[in-house]
């Protein structure tokens, strides 16, 4: 049961990393157009509902389970925050996106700030996987 618990979580968070490192070079540019397509494309993806519905909850069993490892369970913890994260991210992004259409003023400002969110958005899936990856060390010392 632990095994399985960690190779979903490992499947999961490196098919999160690669989906969001594949959005961070595709589609190029910070114009409007481009940022609507990344978000379509994000939201086709499923990645939302999979973070919330398949990744949070599997976390949190991963993490009760750690109990008795608390460097594992505390590293855990960190994937579990980085990946409610990115899932909370997605929601910033659309607000900035329909201020930016509104708001035609700051549009460019608010773009520059959603190429600077995609950067944040990869740190994030990146960091998500390197926890994961030291938690599962953590869990043999």
């Amino acid at each position: 049961m632990g095994a399985a618990l960690w190779g979903l979580a490992g499947v999961f968070v490196g098919v999160q990393a690669l989906v969001y490192a594949a959005l961070l070079i595709w589609p190029a540019g910070v114009d409007l157009r481009a940022v609507v397509t990344r978000f379509e494309t994000w939201q086709d993806s499923g990645m939302l509902t999979l973070q919330i519905f398949f990744a949070l909850p599997l976390l949190s069993a991963l993490i009760w389970r750690m109990r008795v490892h608390r460097q594992a369970q505390a590293l855990v913890g960190l994937g579990f925050l980085c990946t409610a994260l990115l899932a909370a991210s997605g929601w910033l992004e659309l607000s900035q996106i329909e201020s930016a259409i509104r708001e035609s003023v700051n549009a460019q400002d608010r773009l520059r700030g959603l190429a600077l969110l995609r950067w944040g958005e990869f740190a994030l899936a990146m960091m998500a996987a390197i926890v994961l990856r030291l938690g599962w060390s953590a869990r043999k010392l």
